[in-house]
């Protein structure tokens, strides 16, 4: 699958239309904004979200599971960190993965089991996740992944 720069630099957008700020800025992209009067950071003058940014923070926060899986997503992340390519050519085992880390960062709420405080176990529900599904799925459109709905498990 060949990925441009421009399907890369392309600016997500809320529901209603609006692009809106990085989720995790660099401390260098805070150090350089702009100061309200009390010396805290302006932080609507942070760079927009885009395609590349949302599929690094995905990355960022992947747990793999192997050796393999760690390579792999070294790899991807030199890639997409790379402005200086023209295109990326993703070879069919490196596009798979990456449709899994997008997947798996939908923003969802799982059941845990989780030890109280006199050690018995009780079930809690805790949110995981980067994104809501919305923005996942317009970076996983503007990658070429074919986006369905599929039908809810009870």
């Amino acid at each position: 699958m060949i990925i441009t720069q421009d399907i890369l630099n392309r600016k997500v957008t809320g529901l209603r239309g609006d692009t809106f700020v990085v989720n995790f800025p660099t401390p260098q992209e805070i150090e350089d904004l702009p100061r309200y009067k009390y010396g805290n950071p302006d932080k609507k003058h942070l760079p927009k979200a885009t395609v590349r940014t949302i599929v690094l923070d995905c990355m960022s926060s992947y747990d793999t599971s192997t050796r393999q899986q760690g390579h792999n997503l070294n790899i991807l992340a030199q890639s997409f960190i790379s402005r200086d390519v023209g295109e990326l050519d993703l070879k069919d085992k490196f596009y798979t993965f990456l449709g899994e880390i997008l997947e798996s960062s939908v923003m969802r709420m799982d059941k845990v089991t989780q030890k109280g405080p006199k050690g018995q176990d009780f079930e809690n529900e805790v949110t995981k996740g980067l994104y809501k599904s919305y923005l996942i799925d317009q970076v996983m459109e503007a990658l070429g992944f074919l986006v369905e709905d599929k039908p809810v498990e009870n």
